[in-house]
């Protein structure tokens, strides 16, 4: 019997449940960072949690690095953080996805609201220079390509 010996990576059948669990998961929507570890988690047993933790992080980073995955910081006034979401995936308009808030803030600058004043106190300063921010880079989009199926990046 002749064996043939592939060189490279040889495909991890649990990493790639994993990451087939991952992007399923995410179905279009977006996940806080650390809430998708655990909802990815929790579709395991007691005992592959344990077993699996760094496989897990490990696959779920493979995906970001190959750009199916994306993370996203993020900042309100309330809280900051990361959102991971699937390569591809938009808050824009061009997407197709109806996003009032950047109409908003769109009226809100045709009207002059989002204008410096030197009258603004420290926050509402900030938070203007993020609207314009927002409207002059209106694609919050991560227009990462998803590989085609047998083709790598």
């Amino acid at each position: 019997m002749t064996t043939i010996q592939i060189q490279g990576e040889t495909p991890n059948p649990i990493k790639t449940s994993i990451k087939t669990s991952a992007l399923l998961l995410l179905d279009g929507l977006p996940y806080r960072y650390g809430e998708f570890f655990t909802a990815l988690q929790a579709q395991m047993s007691p005992m592959e949690r344990g077993q699996m933790f760094f496989e897990v992080r490990l696959a779920v980073q493979e995906l970001i690095d190959e750009g199916s995955l994306v993370v996203l910081d993020f900042k309100t006034p309330q809280r900051t953080g990361k959102l991971i979401v699937p390569g591809g995936f938009s808050l824009s308009q061009g997407s197709g996805t109806p996003n009032e808030a950047i109409n908003a803030l769109e009226a809100l600058n045709a009207e002059s609201w989002l204008d410096e004043d030197p009258s603004d106190s420290d926050g509402l300063a900030e938070a203007k220079q993020q609207a314009r921010a927002c409207i002059a880079k209106p694609s919050v989009a991560v227009n990462a390509e998803l590989p085609q199926s047998g083709t790598t990046k």
